[in-house]
């Protein structure tokens, strides 16, 4: 086996990881999401059946920061995924395979702020994900809201 072989299997082995590490991360910003809600869920739970106003608090305000740490991490999820997407595309490169089977059209993710969430024309699944932890933090603090107000 020569040395401009054994590059190649490297290169095929680096892009391979680089594509399960997308994986993983995508997997977990989902999981992320799904964490978020049930504790929403549970933010409904604790409220109808303990009846407290401490105990809604608080759990209110965990969905609020559950929610707060759910966007920093899909903001820093997302600048991860740009990374392994340059690897991928470099790999690519690397392999010959650009232009040839993988069009040079095909661009990696854009970066993401905070403030992605809120314009319609920002569409991809990671602006969909900092939606929902931003809608699930609107939701703890409207429910921490209006339960003060029915306490008082």
């Amino acid at each position: 086996m020569d040395s401009t072989e054994l590059d190649k299997d490297s290169v095929r082995q680096a892009m391979d990881i680089a594509w399960r590490e997308h994986q993983h991360v995508r997997d977990q910003t989902w999981k992320s999401v799904q964490m978020v809600a049930l504790f929403a869920v549970g933010l409904v739970t604790i409220d109808v059946r303990l009846a407290s106003n401490i105990a809604t608090i608080i759990a209110g305000l965990l969905v609020v920061l559950l929610g707060y740490w759910g966007t920093k991490i899909t903001l820093h999820h997302r600048a991860y995924q740009i990374q392994k997407f340059t690897e991928i595309q470099n790999c690519e490169r690397e392999l010959h395979l650009i232009p040839r089977i993988v069009p040079d059209t095909v661009k990696p993710p854009v970066p993401m702020t905070f403030w992605d969430a809120f314009s319609p024309r920002v569409s991809h699944s990671a602006a969909f994900l900092l939606r929902m932890h931003i809608a699930l933090m609107i939701f703890g603090v409207m429910f921490i809201f209006f339960r003060l107000l029915r306490a008082f």
